[in-house]
C-alpha cells in the first residue's frame, strides 16, 4: 500500500508557518499505531473528565467561565481491554527506564509488565540507612472512591500500616484486584463501577525507596489509564514523552536514530496532537529557528488546540542552549521570565521512574495525590 498523508491538520491552527512545515508520511503500520494510540487516549480523556467533574464539585479545581465539561461521553468502546495502556507503550515503542544506581537491585521487564524484585543485599542497604531515612506521606486530595484527606504512610521499607501485600522490601504497589487473596498489591484502589473494574485490574503505579540518595521514586506500571505528574517547574523533554493538557495529549519525539541522548539528536522537536477525535501528523520545530513554543486555545499560540479545558496559553516549550527542549506549565511573562500557571495544569505521563519531591502532585486513574516528606 502506498504511504498515506493525514490531511486533517487544519483542525489545529496557529501561526501560518506551522502549516507549511514538512509532514511525515505514514505507513500502514504507523497508521495502525495511531489508531491504537487514539483508543488509549480516548479512555484517558474520559478518566480526566470524571476526575475534573468530581474536583470541580468540591471546589478543588477552578474552571474558566467558558469551560464546558461533557459528563455524558459515551463514545468509549466498551470492548477495550484493561491492557490498552500497554498498546500505547508498544505503539510508541516506549521503553521504561528506571534510574537506579544500586547494582544490587535486580530489575526485570516482561512483556511490558514491569516487575521489580529486590534481593537481600538491597534490603540490607535500606536497613543501614533506616534511622536517617525520611518517611513519605501520600495524601489523597481528591478521589471518586477513596477517602479524601486520607494519608498513606510509607517508610523506606514500604507501606507502614494495613498493607495487603504485607512485605517490607522497599516497594509499595498501588492497584486493584478482584481477588481478595491477592498478595501483589499493598494499597487497593477500587474503581467506581463495574465498567472500570476489568480495566483497573493490576498494578497501577509503584513507589520505591533508593538508599543511595534517600529519596522515593515513582513509576507507572501499565494497568489502568496512566499515572501523570503535575508539571510545576521546568522539565527537560525526553524522547516519547506524553503530555496531558485538558482533554488533549501531546506526544514529543526527536529524530533520533541512534537512541543516544545528546543535543545534536534533539535539534528537531516533533509534536503529535491527540484531541477528541482528532490526531495530527508531527508538527516539526527547529531549535535554530524557534526558541519559544506556546500551546493553548488562543489564536496567538504557536499550536492552537480547540479544547475548552485549555487555558488561552496553557503551556510553553522553550529551547535552552546547553540543556535542550524544556516544558513549563502556563504562560511566560517576558518582562521577568515568571510563569502564569494554567487553570487545569499540565501533566507528564510517568513511563520512566522519577524521584518524588516534597509537595509533588500526581494523578492516577480517578485519584489525585500529594507527596510530602516527613523528616521527624
Amino acid at each position: 500500500m502506498s504511504p498515506k498523508i493525514n490531511n486533517n491538520l487544519d483542525l489545529i491552527t496557529g501561526r501560518t508557518d506551522i502549516r507549511n512545515r514538512p509532514n511525515k508520511m505514514m505507513t500502514e503500520k504507523e497508521e495502525q499505531n495511531n489508531n491504537n494510540n487514539h483508543l488509549f487516549l480516548k479512555e484517558l480523556e474520559k478518566q480526566n473528565n470524571n476526575l475534573k467533574i468530581n474536583m470541580n464539585q468540591n471546589s478543588l479545581f477552578k474552571k474558566e467561565e467558558n469551560t464546558i465539561i461533557n459528563k455524558n461521553d459515551n463514545n468509549i468502546n466498551n470492548n477495550n481491554n484493561n491492557k490498552i495502556h500497554n498498546i500505547l507503550i508498544e505503539s510508541l515503542e516506549l521503553k521504561p527506564e528506571i534510574e537506579n544506581n544500586n547494582n544490587d537491585n535486580n530489575i526485570n521487564y516482561e512483556e511490558n509488565n514491569i516487575q521489580i524484585s529486590s534481593n537481600e543485599n538491597y534490603i540490607e542497604s535500606i536497613k543501614k540507612v533506616f534511622s536517617q531515612s525520611p518517611k513519605l506521606n501520600l495524601e489523597i486530595l481528591n478521589s471518586i472512591t477513596l477517602q479524601k484527606g486520607l494519608i498513606i504512610k510509607i517508610d523506606c521499607l514500604g507501606m507502614i500500616n494495613n498493607s495487603l501485600r504485607n512485605k517490607r522490601d522497599g516497594f509499595t504497589y498501588f492497584g486493584f484486584s478482584d481477588n481478595k487473596d491477592n498478595k501483589e498489591i499493598d494499597f487497593l484502589i477500587q474503581p467506581k463501577d463495574n465498567y472500570y473494574e476489568q480495566k483497573f485490574i493490576g498494578k497501577h503505579f509503584q513507589i520505591r525507596f533508593n538508599p543511595e540518595d534517600l529519596k522515593y521514586y515513582i513509576i507507572d506500571l501499565g494497568s489502568g489509564f496512566g499515572t501523570f505528574m503535575k508539571i510545576i517547574t521546568e522539565i527537560k523533554i525526553k524522547d516519547n514523552y506524553l503530555i496531558n493538557l485538558g482533554n488533549s495529549y501531546v506526544v514529543c519525539t526527536f529524530d533520533n536514530d541512534d537512541n543516544e541522548e545528546n543535543l545534536e539528536n534533539e535539534k528537531f522537536l516533533n509534536l503529535k496532537i491527540f484531541s477528541g477525535d482528532f490526531r495530527s501528523e508531527p508538527i516539526i520545530f527547529n531549535s535554530e529557528e524557534e526558541q519559544i513554543i506556546t500551546i493553548g486555545r488562543d489564536a496567538s499560540c504557536d499550536v492552537v488546540i480547540e479544547d475548552n479545558l485549555l487555558s488561552r496559553v496553557h503551556c510553553t516549550i522553550l529551547y535552552k542552549n546547553g540543556i535542550g527542549w524544556i516544558i513549563r506549565d502556563g504562560k511566560i511573562n517576558e518582562e521577568d521570565n515568571s510563569f502564569k500557571p494554567s487553570t487545569n495544569s499540565t501533566w507528564l505521563f510517568l513511563i520512566n521512574e522519577i524521584p518524588i519531591y516534597d509537595g509533588m502532585i500526581f494523578k492516577s486513574n480517578q485519584n489525585l495525590f500529594q507527596c510530602n516528606y516527613d523528616y521527624d
